[in-house]
């Protein structure tokens, strides 16, 4: 058993001595250690953070603004605060909306918040 440890001693001290023959490598300067410590993980939040929050956001908000943009008369629209309706006129920025007869609403185009397909506007008005 003891002669175990004096071959692994051995072949230990041989690969010292084999390392220490090597050429020396030059040392990094610390600056150049602290970018890679410090910068790169960084830098990766920020790109995993970019690919799961804002790039979604971004694409979510253009969806809707030409939702927007396709806005036209006589479409069934759904306001933010949840009032179904018709869009009797578009000016500008504004829509107004038919919601019973002889009431119309003004609302700022960004209150739309959905235009209601054709099937679901059939079954709403057979529903209610």
């Amino acid at each position: 058993m003891f002669e175990r440890f004096t071959l692994l001693a051995v072949l230990m001290g041989a690969g010292v001595a084999l390392a220490a023959d090597a050429p020396a490598q030059p040392q990094q300067s610390p600056v150049v250690s602290l970018v890679f410590v410090y910068l790169v993980p960084i830098t990766i939040m920020f790109g995993v953070m970019y690919l799961l929050m804002i790039r979604p956001q971004q694409k979510k908000e253009r969806e809707r603004l030409a939702m927007l943009d396709a806005l036209r008369k006589n479409d069934r629209i759904v306001t933010i605060g949840g009032i179904h309706g018709t869009v009797s006129a578009i000016k500008g920025e504004e829509v107004h909306v038919k919601v019973a007869e002889n009431v119309v609403l003004r609302f700022s185009k960004s209150a739309v918040a959905r235009v209601v397909a054709k099937g679901e506007a059939e079954e709403s008005d057979s529903n209610g």
